[in-house]
């Protein structure tokens, strides 16, 4: 297989009959206006260290798109290995599905099994650990995202519930910095966009079908981006001191969307845009 490209999961629901339901927004953030949310607690684990909203830091854009994202890291290599915290609290408690997605730049973070994506359904009293943040083995200082987290799912499998102190944890661990003039010196995440929403459930009940992916760069009614891994990562807690073994083999720097080029080739036979199913950057390979 060329190493260049990959290929992650698209459900396509086409059971007719089945009822519809239209995604819900529960909490979202593209962190615009230069302070974090209420929902938002930052716990950065140093005076170097650095989690919030900026723009630029040390040179580097955090943004995705708009001109602020979150920063995750150090300005210095001061203090040595350092973990930091970002808890979105959330009360989930009316909900029985729930997802998210976010798009997120490892800046040539190295893996650390503290790194990654925690949850806890008693406000943090415990955490389990859902998904590993593997910048060793990711692209660095690409901007993309990964097929959405199944919450509920994800909380049933490790025997949460979606609670009303329920807290989604990213962590970061690191010694190198934003600033350090090689890449091998350089640490730190950038996260924006982020949604978690009850997801789209609609059905494609009328036959035959078809679709150009026109109209809209947002995936056409009926289609789901799905991860073809679960549950992502093995049981661990917070306080692991181990890899974790069965690590999703799902890239960050991988793509399943509508749009009309992708690294400077055109995604459509026709009209203005295709399906967009490969890897924004080079790598290795994944599911």
């Amino acid at each position: 297989m060329d190493s260049k490209f990959y290929f992650v999961c698209l459900m396509l629901y086409i059971l007719g009959g089945l009822p519809t339901a239209f995604s819900q927004v529960i909490f979202e953030d593209d962190f615009e206006s230069g302070a974090l949310k209420t929902e938002w607690t930052a716990i950065p684990g140093a005076e170097n260290a650095v989690v919030g909203i900026e723009s630029q830091i040390q040179g580097r854009n955090a943004f995705y798109q708009g001109s602020n994202g979150l920063a995750m890291g150090k300005t210095s290599s001061v203090g040595g290995l350092v973990t930091n915290r970002l808890d979105l609290k959330l009360d989930l408690s009316t909900y029985s599905q729930v997802e998210m997605d976010f798009y997120m730049n490892n800046y040539y973070d190295e893996t650390h099994p503290e790194d990654g994506i925690y949850i806890s359904d008693n406000d943090g009293s415990t955490f389990i650990k859902v998904l590993d943040f593997d910048g060793s083995n990711w692209q660095g200082n690409v901007y993309s995202k990964m097929p959405p987290l199944d919450i509920d799912r994800l909380a049933s499998h490790y025997g949460l519930t979606l609670s009303s102190s329920f807290i989604v944890r990213f962590q970061q661990y690191d010694n190198a910095y934003f600033g350090a003039s090689s890449t091998s010196s350089r640490g730190g995440v950038f996260i924006d966009n982020i949604e978690v929403r009850v997801p789209d459930q609609t059905y494609i009940s009328a036959f035959p079908y078809s679709t150009g992916f026109e109209g809209s760069v947002e995936l056409p009614t009926g289609w789901k981006q799905a991860n073809p891994t679960f549950p992502y990562v093995n049981p661990i807690d917070a306080h692991s001191t181990g890899l974790v073994s069965g690590a999703s083999t799902v890239r960050l720097e991988g793509i399943a969307a509508v749009g009309s080029t992708i690294s400077s080739r055109n995604a459509f036979l026709n009209g203005a845009n295709g399906l967009i199913l490969g890897k924004r950057a080079s790598g290795e390979l994944g599911v």
